[in-house]
């Protein structure tokens, strides 16, 4: 079985062509934010469809527990997308580190 295609060069010059832009209009940034769920989302089936190939058991458990904090990770930035909201309970900010919350400031 081929290796898919995971779009990763270009989902790192889209987000640097954001990140590097002095004035970030809400437009703009809302389409980057689609780009990069797009990117996820086509990476998270790809795996998906590999598991019918081969059981994530062959992940290590670092890598299994990442891959949940992922998956968990963007189904919240996906509702905070759909919503237009920037607020979410029990967001995670990291991955490595997801018992991690955010700050609530003023």
């Amino acid at each position: 079985m081929n290796k898919p295609r995971t779009y990763r060069q270009n989902a790192r010059k889209d987000y640097l062509r954001l990140a590097k832009s002095r004035r970030l209009s809400a437009s703009k940034r809302r389409q980057g934010i689609r780009k990069q769920l797009g990117y996820l989302r086509r990476n998270l089936s790809h795996i998906e469809s590999l598991k019918q190939f081969v059981p994530l058991s062959v992940l290590k458990s670092k890598q299994y527990h990442e891959l949940l904090v992922i998956h968990v990770l963007y189904r919240q930035q996906q509702e905070m997308y759909d919503n237009r909201s920037h607020r979410i309970d029990d967001r995670i900010v990291s991955i490595s580190q997801p018992y991690i919350r955010p700050i609530v400031r003023g």
